[in-house]
């Protein structure tokens, strides 16, 4: 343990090095994604932007989320791409969309929204991106009290259960509260979806129902964490019933993704604990999910998944 922990330190002052010299700073303010092209603006005093952000961008290292983001947009040409629990924007920034995509993002923290803001003014197609400060649930309410991580903004949550959980520091604030039935005005034909929001993700879910029976294809990667699910006060079982009622279900377990569809919880609970219980899933619903589906069997299945 001591020799890994030695490693990672000379590893984060190798990359610290590397940011001062491309940017001039430890801290940087606005900083190049991986892809190379795109800017990210980001808050110099979140220890998660440089030790995971600026650092994954002077490397070229593209993770899961953003890999799955990028691929699946590009091949689907969704009518809207929601990707709930932006942070700031490391998926949502991170491409250029195709002309018949409206991109949201959308976060509880109030505190991003500045540099979400921002990062669309440096991106190429800033009028095909919308963004959001919301707390996103079953049903749209006035406002609801989301915990702000003082630490590292992607602690941040809207489950009082969760905040507990945490080593950090939260401030309250209250956030309006919207769903994704009353966010989208028109149906889409094609949708594809982001949701990391700390064990809120079932809710979010189920505020969508309205969306997802009426689209023709549909595909999702939510984060699965079953420690934030039952602290958010979430029957994981139940949920577990809701997402098969629903979609076709993969499991991402280390580099391998499993297919369980049709598999009831007492059977997935196995793959899930194979992960340490805190992983992500792949979604495909809709009327029609074949071309989902083939995307997924050549992104994520043929080819060894990203981390």
């Amino acid at each position: 343990m001591a020799g890994f922990n030695f490693a990672r330190r000379i590893r984060r002052q190798y990359f610290d090095l590397r940011i001062f010299m491309r940017y001039g700073t430890l801290n940087p303010r606005v900083v190049t994604l991986a892809d190379g092209r795109h800017e990210l603006s980001i808050d110099p005093g979140d220890p998660r932007c440089r030790k995971k952000i600026a650092a994954d961008g002077i490397r070229g290292k593209q993770r899961r989320n953003q890999v799955f983001w990028r691929t699946a947009v590009n091949a689907l040409k969704p009518n809207v791409a929601l990707d709930i629990g932006v942070n700031f924007g490391e998926c949502l920034f991170h491409m250029d969309y195709p002309q018949c995509t409206l991109a949201y993002g959308i976060d509880g923290n109030p505190a991003l929204l500045p540099y979400l803001e921002e990062s669309r003014e440096l991106h190429p197609q800033t009028h095909q991106i919308r963004l959001h400060n919301a707390l996103v649930a079953e049903q749209p309410a006035k406002e609801a009290t989301f915990y702000v991580s003082k630490k590292a903004s992607g602690g941040s949550t809207a489950s009082a259960g969760v905040a507990e959980m945490g080593d950090s520091d939260f401030q309250e604030a209250r956030v309006p509260v919207t769903s994704v039935d009353t966010l989208l005005s028109t149906l889409p034909k094609k949708i594809v979806f982001k949701i990391d929001v700390e064990g809120f993700e079932g809710r979010v879910l189920r505020g969508m129902q309205k969306t997802l029976a009426g689209c023709q294809t549909a595909l999702g990667f939510i984060e699965f964490d079953t420690q934030m699910l039952n602290r958010s006060g979430e029957d994981v079982s139940d949920l577990w019933d809701f997402l098969q009622a629903n979609f076709d279900v993969h499991m991402f377990v280390e580099d391998r993704l499993v297919p369980l569809l049709g598999t009831d919880w007492s059977g997935a609970a196995g793959y899930c604990a194979e992960a340490d219980d805190h992983t992500d899933l792949l979604l495909i619903g809709g009327s029609n999910r074949e071309m989902a589906r083939e995307f997924v069997q050549a992104q994520f299945v043929e080819s060894k998944s990203p981390a």
